[in-house]
């Protein structure tokens, strides 16, 4: 059994409103601290480290007057074709889990685990609620906001209060680099899924949350987590993105919480078996700073043995081929090609029933009433109908029912655009908006 603590996402927005689910572990164990960041989606909404931070302003606030912001939320998903399969997760009543207990969650990342012999495999990680799959409807989520903005909160601190625990089933897809190598996709890619009857989930765990915290601020508030923070056998694997946020998040927590936040108790490898004597001084340092030990290595004098690198978990080595850039799509992207739509599709067709589809459709109806540029909505139609021209129509449908129709977002304009446009932004000239007709 492995210690450790989890922080859930969420102080912008009353609890039950539409946002992706940030959740974050940190696993206390013998090589260090291990943390995991996730979501309760599969895949994220970029692949291009450069928009990170773009993502989430576009569903932050608006800088200006501080009201939520649908046209930035729906521009940048129209703009960005690789954010489908996510963006038609979040419009989905997924986007509106029923508090924190009921919905499963994913670092949507590769990684790499190397076992003792140094053999590596590619690995993707999956948290399934025992709890099962509860989600509100739109009509639902906007009145738990006003009725309980803390529902989440509240229904999982009372759960755990009261003896109760809420648990998840640790599986993980796995792939060797023959397959990696032969598949048609890029399996790096952090928007798009590895098909499960392909890769199928293997139980290997089991996440128990059996104890809250004592203090918010000394427990959760001040806990830090970064994708970089791993162990002895996991490593980052090529996805730029997760390269990416090894190195801000890291950055971000330095900046927040001061150079030594690690003595933070929650923050503290307090089962490490080694230690490293000379990172030393710094503000708000509070424990012995290295004593009598020499703040440097090698060193003659003294040398604890928890106090020296451990020349067996170095990394293993990766064989590099050809050239590193950024911009140029590989071989297997789908940048520019009707396979970025694929495997929305497949999730609006196979995942969501008739219901499902319903609330889909609705749910993007509410939000263009209250998008003020006719622009934004018809690029995000475009975007829909790649996905499935049903999706489309049913957003369509769903405004003329609420009366907000736009008659300068019409079926006979999106149709001639889609003749016209493959999509809506050009992303080799830096996605430059392609001009509507």
């Amino acid at each position: 059994m492995t210690n450790m603590v989890i922080r859930f996402a969420g102080r912008e927005f009353p609890d039950s409103a539409r946002n992706p689910r940030g959740l974050a572990l940190k696993f206390y164990t013998e090589d260090g601290n291990y943390d995991v960041l996730m979501v309760n989606f599969p895949v994220f909404f970029n692949r291009d480290p450069a928009l990170g931070p773009s993502v989430v302003r576009s569903q932050q606030r608006n800088p200006q007057n501080f009201q939520v912001n649908l046209d930035s939320t729906l521009d940048f998903m129209s703009l960005v074709p690789e954010s489908a399969l996510a963006n038609t997760w979040f419009w989905s009543d997924h986007g509106t889990p029923m508090g924190w207990r009921f919905f499963d969650a994913f670092p949507c990342h590769t990684f790499k685990w190397v076992n003792a012999q140094g053999q590596a495999t590619w690995v993707r990680y999956a948290f399934v609620s025992e709890q099962g799959i509860k989600n509100f409807d739109f009509d639902s989520a906007v009145k738990m906001c006003g009725e309980d903005p803390d529902f989440a909160k509240r229904d999982l601190w009372q759960h755990i209060d009261r003896g109760g625990k809420a648990a998840w089933k640790f599986c993980i897809q796995t792939m060797t680099d023959q397959q990696a190598s032969a598949v048609n996709f890029d399996p790096f890619d952090v928007t798009k899924v590895w098909p499960r009857e392909n890769f199928p989930l293997r139980e290997i765990g089991r996440l128990v949350i059996d104890r809250n915290p004592e203090n918010y601020h000394r427990d959760v508030e001040q806990a830090a987590f970064s994708p970089g923070r791993m162990v002895p056998g996991v490593e980052p694997s090529p996805d730029p993105l997760l390269q990416f946020r090894c190195t801000f998040y890291n950055d971000a927590q330095l900046y927040r919480l001061g150079p030594n936040y690690h003595q933070i108790p929650v923050n503290c490898p307090f089962m490490a078996k080694q230690y490293h004597p000379t990172a030393r001084d710094g503000v708000t340092r509070v424990d012995a700073n290295g004593g009598v030990e020499a703040n440097y290595y090698p060193n003659s004098f003294t040398v604890p043995r928890a106090t020296r690198p451990d020349k067996t978990q170095d990394w293993a080595p990766v064989a590099l081929n050809g050239q590193l850039e950024r911009g140029k799509p590989g071989a297997r992207s789908t940048e520019g090609k009707q396979q970025e739509y694929e495997q929305a599709t497949q999730f609006y067709l196979r995942e969501l029933d008739a219901t499902n589809k319903q609330h889909l459709h609705y749910n993007v109806a509410r939000a263009f009433a209250n998008v003020s540029r006719w622009e934004v909505k018809l690029r995000f139609l475009h975007q829909a109908y790649r996905i499935h021209p049903d999706y489309a129509a049913g957003i369509l449908q769903e405004v003329d029912k609420l009366g907000k129709s736009d008659p300068n977002v019409t079926w006979e304009r999106l149709l001639r655009n889609i003749k016209e446009l493959p999509h809506t932004v050009d992303q080799a000239a830096g996605y430059i908006p392609l001009p509507l007709v």
